[in-house]
């Protein structure tokens, strides 16, 4: 293993911490604070902070370069300014478990999207994992109800919006900096939160008082910045598929727990249930058999593809 590599799984442990406490804490803050408001005030310092960093180190100027706009605004408005909305309402409008567990269908959308990007077909033991998964997250959804809430629904789309943003900023990463990037995912969807916010936000800035901004700010700072940066210095190092085959089983533990501590909350039966269902899921998915793991080195033996696929697997 390089130095490299070892770096990768150092920045991807962290990131797994921050991104582990982003259930519980925005569960706890929009049940607080106006959605559309607080997400507005959270991006807003995620960005302010980027910006400066970016600057210091001299690569601001990627994040105006005319060069990147096109390819940085879908990144920006899918990864950011939808992705915050479907979060901080849909989680405002269930529990913080079920938030938990839902955002863990990302290897299902990664699939997907290998599927449709680089026309790599499912193994059958990736089938089999995502029908685990879907199973898993239909007994979140159901919760011993006939009716699936808006709330879950509404989670449950963000990592879509999550896993194409990812798609989308390894082919800007390089030449763009992990830096810049995170700097311009803040700066142009904190813009599109702002915009969202003078339209449709009741909510006053005046109503914010020094618990709610430190808050934010903690969110801006350590859930949003440092998630974001630490995710792009991961991917930079390790490929996407093993990056996200590291991070992907460790997220709904970590969550589970910090929702605990955080909102004394614990799975019901049927989250339980999902949970037991979503976690071998998620390894049969992003883990590749010894025969896959052969015909992957066959194929990319003359030609080393420049953007691996998500969700490829992990090689053991």
């Amino acid at each position: 293993m390089t130095r490299s590599e070892k770096a990768g799984l150092w920045f991807a442990f962290a990131e797994v911490m921050a991104v582990g406490l982003v259930p519980a804490f925005s569960k706890y803050a929009v049940s607080r604070v106006d959605p559309l408001l607080y997400s507005a005030l959270a991006v807003c310092v995620a960005a302010a902070v980027s910006i400066g960093l970016a600057a210091w180190r001299g690569e601001l100027a990627q994040v105006v370069d005319r060069r990147f706009l096109g390819r940085l605004m879908p990144i920006c408005l899918l990864g950011t300014t939808a992705t915050t909305l479907l979060l901080f309402i849909g989680s405002r409008l269930t529990d913080g478990v079920s938030s938990a567990l839902l955002l863990q269908s990302e290897p299902v959308y990664s699939l997907a999207l290998t599927w449709l990007v680089w026309r790599r077909p499912a193994s059958k033991r990736q089938l089999a994992g995502t029908a685990l998964i879907l199973l898993g997250i239909v007994l979140v959804l159901y919760d011993g109800t006939l009716r699936i809430g808006l709330g879950g629904a509404l989670i449950l789309l963000a990592p879509l919006g999550w896993q194409i943003s990812h798609v989308l900023a390894l082919r800007v990463m390089p030449p763009m900096s992990p830096y810049a990037l995170t700097a311009a995912r803040y700066l142009y969807g904190g813009a599109g939160l702002i915009l969202v916010q003078a339209l449709f936000g009741h909510a006053s800035v005046r109503t914010v008082d020094a618990t709610a901004l430190a808050m934010a700010v903690f969110h801006g700072v350590v859930l949003f910045f440092f998630g974001t940066l630490l995710w792009y210095e991961t991917i930079r190092r390790l490929d996407l598929a093993r990056a996200t085959a590291i991070v992907t089983p460790c997220e709904p533990i970590m969550s589970l727990v910090l929702v605990w501590l955080l909102l004394r909350s614990v799975p019901n039966g049927y989250q339980a249930a999902g949970l037991l269902l979503l976690a071998p899921g998620m390894w049969l998915v992003v883990v590749r058999s010894r025969r896959e793991r052969e015909a992957a080195r066959q194929d990319q033996g003359s030609a080393k593809t420049a953007v691996e696929p998500p969700h490829a697997g992990l090689e053991l």
